[in-house]
């Protein structure tokens, strides 16, 4: 059924809807599911030889041992380098590093600087990883940082800050997988361009490994497409079911939401970890997890 009000996109077919409403949903079930588990251990009984203690005083009491607070979960794992197919560039002079089967290979383009060497098996640092191994007879070691790396020329986001040292020359840049810094987690929207989001619905952002967008625009679940080119980002049209809000200025707020994102062009993550598409070099969308 559709409520009064602006009607936001064509209507998709009823299977779309029932498609849409079970990809976007099962990531929210989950949490909800984890909550509930939470919820059931608090309330279990309490043992009978523990209530009885209670009737020391706290002064009596002593206090509990082997107690160790768990830190929470990460929200993204760590992108592992060591995988055939990992890559890292830098520019001027520009460079490429990557990683075969069992080999890590270096080019300079336009150089006769080039080494390949069987790749050794990482040493683990504090904040990445170091592959030390020789070309030829020569080091040749590449130091992987888990530290956000901007490109410098076209300013795209990578995970990784990476340093290679080959046949004495010292080379830096950036790599790995961007796609890696959207998937994850669930983005909430907290800001379209200067003004921050209303609702008790946000709208939300779902990027998926294979290209695949879903989220809520606040009143409407929908459904779009990414992908990461060399500039930046392209982001499909988003099909969306076509519930009108009840209040009408969410209603104004989910089609500039869908409108932006159709409009962005690039992205970043700022230090504090939220997201930040643009148009052009204007940020339109800030989302955070």
């Amino acid at each position: 059924m559709v409520l009064g009000g602006p009607v936001l996109r064509d209507a998709p077919s009823e299977a779309f809807d029932h498609l849409l409403l079970e990809q976007v949903i099962t990531h929210k079930l989950a949490l909800l599911l984890s909550m509930m588990l939470m919820v059931t251990a608090a309330c279990a009984p309490v043992d009978p030889d523990i209530a009885a203690s209670g009737n020391e005083s706290a002064s009596e009491a002593a206090p509990p041992t082997n107690v160790v607070e768990a830190a929470p979960p990460p929200t993204q794992a760590a992108e592992n380098p060591d995988r055939a197919g990992y890559r890292a560039s830098g520019n001027e002079p520009f460079w490429t590093m990557t990683f075969g089967e069992s080999t890590m290979d270096f080019s300079e383009l336009g150089d006769e600087n080039t080494g390949s060497a069987i790749r050794p098996d990482p040493e683990r640092l504090a904040n990445g990883w170091r592959f030390t191994a020789r070309s030829g007879e020569r080091p040749f070691i590449a130091e992987i940082q888990e530290r956000r790396c901007n490109d410098s020329m076209s300013g795209r986001p990578f995970p990784h800050t990476v340093t290679v040292t080959v046949h004495g020359q010292t080379y830096t840049g950036c790599g790995g997988d961007t796609a890696g810094l959207l998937t994850g987690d669930e983005w909430r929207v907290t800001r379209l361009e200067s003004a921050e989001t209303t609702g008790r619905r946000p709208p939300t952002l779902l990027f998926a490994a294979d290209g695949a967008l879903t989220g809520d625009g606040g009143c409407n679940l929908f459904r779009a497409t990414y992908e990461i080119t060399g500039e930046g980002i392209e982001i499909g049209p988003a099909l969306a079911t076509r519930m009108a809000c009840v209040e009408p200025e969410l209603n104004s707020q989910e089609t500039q939401f869908f409108t932006l994102l159709e409009q962005a062009t690039r992205f970043d993550i700022a230090e504090d970890g939220s997201l930040k598409l643009y148009v052009m070099d204007r940020p339109v969308i800030v989302a955070r997890r």
